[in-house]
């Protein structure tokens, strides 16, 4: 697997732990533990989050309408799908040196008064 828990100052490769914690419980800033340099998620790391959370939820949804669970059985399916994802989340996240917009958030530039 292609690792991309990589500090873009010094190299060094963060740990499954540590990225799990950057990833999941803190904000996109962070420090190297090697150099000490600012470290942030890509923008492509932050959206891909929000996609799986999303993902989860529909899927979830989906079996719980196609098929007749009883609701024990669908708290269990979805603690199981998001712990799933939680745990594989820090296998896909990017980091960056500098602090990515999305670019939905992006403003658009402003336009000229005229006078």
């Amino acid at each position: 697997m292609n690792n991309k828990r990589i500090c873009q100052n010094c190299g060094h490769i963060w740990s499954y732990p540590a990225a799990l914690k950057r990833a999941w419980l803190s904000n996109s800033e962070q420090s190297c533990e090697k150099c000490g340099a600012r470290q942030y998620l890509s923008a492509h790391s932050r959206m891909r989050s929000g996609t799986y959370a999303v993902m989860v939820m529909v899927v979830i949804l989906l079996i719980r309408v196609l098929v007749d669970l009883s609701v024990t059985s669908s708290v269990l399916l979805s603690v199981g799908l998001f712990l799933a994802v939680f745990l594989l989340y820090p296998f896909t996240i990017e980091l960056t040196s500098d602090n990515q917009k999305l670019a939905g958030m992006q403003r658009p530039p402003r336009k000229k008064k005229k006078k």
